[in-house]
């Protein structure tokens, strides 16, 4: 719960101040912003079944969890210094690869909550 609660907070924070910084502050239009969200949701359409599949052959699910979860933080970070040094095409590039890392690791956080909790327990773990 804590995961999911920590990676949802940090996604809903950035989204509000990335969303203002890159359509208000430097004028691009929404179109941009938006399309980050397309994206990042077609890059999770192509590659989730791949993950799906390795990921049935592999039980160490935790391990996709964590490299995801660096991933996601590496990347929003890269997003973060490009608006730092005012780069707003790489700030957006690098937050719709941030944005699609973050929506992959579900792919590896689901499953793991079947290995770690009871089935009668499970709505209160996730």
């Amino acid at each position: 719960m804590l995961y999911d609660f920590a990676n949802s907070i940090v996604s809903i924070v950035f989204f509000l101040y990335f969303a203002q910084w890159i359509v208000i502050d430097k004028g691009m239009p929404d179109i941009y912003f938006n399309l980050t969200f397309t994206i990042s949701a077609i890059l999770l359409f192509l590659t989730a079944p791949i993950a799906g599949s390795l990921l049935d052959k592999s039980v160490r699910r935790i391990s996709g969890l964590r490299y995801t979860t660096i991933f996601t933080a590496i990347l929003y970070g890269v997003s973060g210094l490009s608006a730092i040094y005012n780069k707003p095409i790489a700030a957006i590039i690098f937050f719709t690869l941030g944005l699609y890392i973050y929506l992959l690791s579900f792919t590896f956080y689901t499953p793991l909550l079947n290995d770690i909790s009871k089935p009668e327990k499970r709505g209160i773990v996730s």
